[in-house]
């Protein structure tokens, strides 16, 4: 690839980096207004991918050009289309001219469901987003593929993190016989939040745990609130904070099931916000700035150890890890007291800050001969 090619490259690269990274925005919005709920891997992935594909759109000029936008594109198509349709030959030195085969790229054999397949990149199924341009040796005005992204939604798991990197990676090592993959890079995003519906696995053990880790990073002040709603809800002036003593309340207020332990977290954080209407404390639902940083460096971490993990000789890569967004608004909490008979005899409702953050991951692949990008 010649250096003119490479610095177009790079100029594309940072266009696409700086369109996703709108459209990482633009859809953590979307998923607030639409459901409440962005946590949802499908509402999630589906709008990513969407807002993703539109904002790339932009850089359009006309229809499909100079980009053409596929969503969901067959790998094994893709992966086809990754080398040059026809290397011409010469007629003065009688070299004939060579027609891509399909047959001639190598095939990697991997199981499914217990079932033995093949694949040109290791896995079958489809890309999230491939963007074809004009081809690099202009054959005949066929677009070829220029750059695929991937993009996932909240909470996915790492062996499929792992597998959509390692599949981008073949893509750029594809070759049959008319040479190798003319595919410039490669793109794998991800977004993380702090949504209270985001919520965590495990046992109740784990989420008292969570709770007790919380309080203690607590200023004195909000400890007291802390402490005060919690005696409220227990009726026990003598409580600590303990997990034997939040066991007690579970069992006898909310029948001791881990599905309830965000009402009873709602619970404390609706009696802070009665006791003080000026607090910026939200309580164990809501997080503040510093769960972001911390955040992007548990991420960080994690990514890295991902990269570690992935073969990478010939392939260089760039991470980014960055907030897309931070929503304020204005949260209603209801809280309803009620006699024994169930007649609602006060009912009240508070006006508090609360903040969502999304977190995004973008990670780059190409070849170690293309030269270096910045996001």
């Amino acid at each position: 690839m010649s250096s003119n090619t490479y610095v177009r490259s790079i100029k594309a690269i940072k266009k696409l980096i700086k369109k996703i990274k709108e459209a990482m925005s633009h859809a953590c919005k979307d998923m607030l207004s639409f459901t409440n709920e962005p946590a949802k891997k499908i509402n999630a992935e589906y709008l990513f991918t969407v807002n993703v594909a539109k904002a790339i759109n932009e850089l359009n000029c006309y229809y499909g050009e100079p980009y053409q936008i596929f969503l969901e594109k067959d790998t094994e198509e893709l992966a086809v289309d990754c080398i040059k349709p026809i290397i011409f030959g010469n007629t003065r030195n009688k070299t004939p001219s060579i027609i891509r085969d399909k047959n001639s790229i190598q095939k990697y054999k991997y199981k499914s469901n217990g079932k033995e397949k093949e694949s040109y990149v290791e896995r079958k199924g489809q890309v999230d987003i491939a963007i074809y341009g004009n081809s690099q040796d202009g054959y005949f005005g066929e677009k070829q593929p220029i750059c695929i992204i991937e993009c996932k939604g909240f909470d996915q798991s790492e062996s499929l993190v792992i597998e959509d990197l390692k599949r981008n990676i073949k893509f750029l090592r594809v070759s049959g016989n008319t040479g190798k993959s003319i595919l410039q890079f490669t793109l794998f995003t991800a977004l993380y939040s702090d949504y209270p519906n985001s919520k965590k696995k495990g046992s109740i053990d784990t989420k008292i745990n969570d709770f007790l880790e919380f309080s203690n990073k607590l200023t004195q002040e909000q400890k007291d609130s802390l402490l005060d709603a919690i005696k409220n809800i227990s009726s026990n002036n003598k409580f600590k904070l303990n997990k034997n003593s939040l066991k007690k309340i579970l069992k006898d207020k909310y029948q001791y099931n881990k599905n309830k332990f965000d009402d009873f977290v709602f619970d404390i954080d609706t009696k802070i916000v009665e006791a003080n209407r000026n607090s910026d404390f939200l309580g164990y639902t809501y997080k503040d700035k510093e769960w972001a940083q911390e955040k992007i460096n548990e991420i960080n971490k994690k990514y890295k150890y991902f990269l570690d993990s992935l073969e990478l000789e010939g392939i260089n890569y760039n991470m980014k890890v960055f907030t897309v967004r931070e929503e304020k608004f204005r949260q209603v909490l209801n809280m309803i007291s009620e006699e024994k008979s169930g007649r609602v005899i006060n009912h009240k409702e508070f006006d508090i800050d609360a903040r969502h953050h999304f977190i995004g991951v973008i990670v780059s692949f190409h070849r170690s001969n293309a030269p270096r990008w910045n996001a």
